[in-house]
Order: C-alpha cells, then structure tokens, then sequence
C-alpha cells in the first residue's frame, strides 16, 4: 500500500512539509493484535497478563487526531493561519482517512486522491479535488450530521455483527462479562442503542470489546463542537487544555482505580470499567488528540518552531506540566530528528511494557493494565505525532509500512470486535455443552494459535464482506 498526496492549501506558508499517517494504520494493526494475544493468554489455563490494555489510550488519541487531520475544513470553522505557509501542503493521507473524506463530499464522485488541484477560497488547510464545475465550492463544506453518519456507517455495522454473535455465547453461559442476575431486557437495550458504557448499571456490553465502539460514540458526539472551539485558538491555549486535560485523566484513573479496589478488592474488573472505559474518563485523552492535530497541522510548514521535545523521547511530560512555560519556552532551537525521536519514543513504551509484564509474571498483579494507562498517555501522544512528521524514514516506521502491518491495520477493527467472540465460541465448541452455572471456563493453552488464525480469518471475512461493501453503498448513496 502506498501512501496517497492530497493537496491542501494553507495561508502563509513558505515551503512544502507532509502529513504522513501511513504509519497509523500500521500501529493499529499491531495494537489489535497485541490486544488479542492480550485475551487469549488472559482467558487461558495460562493465565497470562501481558498487558493489553495499557495501548487503549493510543486508540483514544489517535481517533481524535485523525478525525482532526481528515475534518479539519470540512465544517468551515474559522481557525488561525498554519505558521509560514502560504503555499500547498500535499498531505500524506491513510485510506481510512480519505474514504471518510470522499464519504462527506455529497456526490456520486469519489475525490480524486492523486489531484493537484488546490482549493484556496478559505483561510486554513483545505482539502481540494479534481472538479472543475462551478459547483466545487458547494462540496467543501458539510454539516455535523454528515460526520455523524460516516462514523456510524463505519463502525455500526461491524457493531451489531458483534452483538448478534455474543447472544448464543451469553445464553450458553460462556460470557464472562454477563450477569445472570441483571435484567435481560435492560441489557439487550442498552446494547442496541449503544449505550452500554454509559449506563452500565443496567447491564454490561455483551460483546466484550464493544464497550471501546460506545464510548468512542460519546467522543464522537463531541467532535465538531471541541474542534469549532479549539480551531481558532492560540497555541498557548491549546497547551493549556493538553496538560489540563493530562492531568484530569490521571486524577480520574488513579483515584477511581485505589478507591474501587478498596472497596472491591475482589473484582478489579469494576475498577478497570469506571477508570479507563467509562466514557468521561477517555474524553481528555480523545480532545488531547484534536489539540495535538491542530498544532502538528499549525507548524506543518515549519517544524522547528512546533512547540515539542519529541527529540528527547521523554516518557513523562514534565517540562509540559509547568503552566508557566509558553510557546516559547518548549520550542526547539535545533531541528528535531523525527527519525531519532520515534525510534526512542517507541522503544522506551515497548521497554517500559515488557518489564512490567515480566514483574506482573513473575510477582503478581499490581494493577499495571489500569494505572499505567493514566501515566502512559504522552508518550503515547508523542509518538504519534513523531510517527506523521518522520515520513517514514524511522526503523519503527520501516516495520509499521511492512504489508503485513499495513493490512492488519485495515483489518483492525473488526480483529478487535470479534476476536474476544471467537475465544469463548471455541471454549463452548471444546467443551460441548451449556455452562448452566457461569463458572470461569478457560482456554486451553493448545488453542491459543488456533484462536489467533480463526480470529484473523473472521475479522478478514466481515472486513472484505461488511465493512467495505457498506462504506462504498453509503459512499454512492
């Protein structure tokens, strides 16, 4: 797969820069996969935590820095002016992100993604097309409820797939998650609207990863209003809301995770829901995503002055949680190897990461899968940010555009909705019959490969016989 240009014109600008987000798909390739060797080893006789949960926090960024890069003029918010730049930005963009961008343009035809054409009627970055007619301009602009329906025809039909599969597993009593003591009318409702997530006491998400599409869908409902706020703001400002927002994540994790496991010391599940699934908790963390976005687009064309230390490869944000540093005091004075900063940033997660999994091995569980989501998410945001201004010339990056990555992270989404299906289907098959008292049934060690290929199987059937046969109906509709 090769990355795909688009032209995007940006007021004052002095040379070309790219936005590269080809390494993103990648790296949601290989954090699904982790995640469902995460499940596998977890529900084994095993009985193995790796540590999965700790890259959900990546997700959360991540969704609010590409809807950012993709949305960034296609509401028509005023913003301020991208620094030194007043000529076209071609703009390395993913696939995901361009059919969400030919899905918000209401036409029978797609956006030519090879075009040179530049559309500069507005004052920041601008997606443009091959259209010539006198029409274009009525395309440039869509309304919130547009976007709202992209993200639901991109997510919600994988959604119930998953929900239609998990209710023989719940009445079979092989899900885990389930309550048989809680109404199941309740819970089959706030399944189908979704809300599950957000009303939980009425009932748990029946496929288990579903809980990351619902409350995605509260961010979501948010996006064009924080992104209509924080536009025209000054980078300061959007500093400001990155260490505020840090900070409310961190206090929310660590105090709801000590006081539920105080109160629950038997069920860390409760602590692990209302500290890191719970949909006020990944809020900051999807508007850290946006902000970040308007600054990597804001000093596309002028690196140098990003207000960053990405160089460093800090882990955690000290120097950016002193509100009296500004703009000024965090910018570099030498230009900054993205190559260098990646490969750091990268290597110092997977360390960390590894570590800890041979402590939680090797001692016991201390909760790592909750608190370091709280503590992890600039490092997160960093190499994000590293992995668009390095243009693939990093080692991480040379791994995360391998096909295989490349293709995992098209398949990402529904490897990561099903793959917790497939596990408990195959205990039920192994084990051949119903599990009328809702005992802890596990997976045995010999059909964790086995999961892992049927797994990949799955998710490649919906994806080529769902996902993409929906978006391209609703792109033509």
């Amino acid at each position: 797969m090769r990355p795909r240009s688009w032209r995007a014109s940006v007021t004052g600008s002095s040379k070309c820069a790219h936005i590269d987000t080809l390494d993103h798909d990648g790296l949601r390739g290989l954090c699904a996969v982790w995640i469902m060797l995460y499940h596998c080893f977890l529900f084994s006789t095993l009985q193995i935590n790796i540590l999965g949960s700790t890259q959900l926090p990546l997700y959360f960024i991540l969704s609010g820095f590409s809807l950012t890069i993709g949305y960034y003029d296609r509401f028509g918010y005023p913003g301020l002016p991208v620094v030194a730049s007043d000529e076209p930005i071609p703009v390395v963009m993913t696939d995901e992100i361009i059919n969400e961008l030919n899905k918000a343009i209401p036409t029978d035809k797609p956006v030519d993604t090879h075009s040179d054409s530049v559309d500069t009627h507005t004052s920041n970055l601008h997606i443009g097309n091959d259209n010539k007619s006198s029409d274009k301009a009525d395309y440039s602009i869509i309304r919130p409820e547009l976007f709202y329906s992209n993200r639901l025809i991109r997510t919600m039909p994988i959604y119930y797939v998953g929900f239609l599969l998990a209710i023989p597993i719940t009445l079979a009593g092989y899900n885990i998650y389930h309550d048989p003591n809680r109404n199941w009318t309740s819970t089959l409702i706030v399944n189908i609207i979704p809300v599950a997530t957000w009303l939980i006491k009425f009932g748990n998400p029946l496929d288990g990863p579903a809980w990351f599409v619902q409350t995605c869908l509260f961010c979501w409902m948010f996006f064009p209003f924080l992104l209509r706020r924080f536009k025209p703001m000054h980078d300061n400002s959007l500093l400001v809301i990155i260490r505020v927002c840090f900070i409310l994540q961190m206090i929310w994790v660590l105090f709801f995770m000590t006081l539920l496991l105080v109160l629950f010391p038997d069920d860390s599940i409760v602590a692990l829901y209302v500290s890191t699934m719970f949909p006020l908790s990944r809020l900051p963390l999807f508007a850290m995503g946006i902000c970040v976005a308007i600054l990597t687009l804001r000093y596309s064309r002028n690196m140098k002055m990003l207000p960053w230390f990405s160089a460093s490869g800090q882990f955690f944000p000290f120097q950016w949680l002193d509100f009296r540093a500004k703009i000024e005091d965090l910018r570099n004075t030498n230009p900054i190897n993205w190559n260098k900063a990646v490969t750091t940033q990268g290597g110092v997660i997977l360390a960390l990461t590894l570590i800890l999994i041979i402590i939680t091995i090797a001692c016991a569980d201390f909760y790592a899968n909750i608190w370091l989501q709280a503590i992890i998410v600039f490092a997160h945001m960093d190499l994000l940010v590293g992995l668009a201004l390095a243009k693939g010339g990093s080692i991480l990056s040379k791994v995360l555009r391998h096909p295989l990555s490349l293709w995992l992270g098209e398949i990402s989404f529904c490897l990561f909705q099903t793959h917790w299906l497939v596990i408990f289907y195959f205990i039920w098959a192994i084990q051949g019959r119903m599990n009328d008292d809702y005992k802890s049934i596990l997976l045995p060690a010999w059909g964790i490969p086995i999961v892992c290929v049927i797994s990949l199987i799955v998710a490649s059937f919906l994806y080529y016989t769902v996902e993409i046969p929906v978006r391209q109906l609703y792109v033509v509709s």
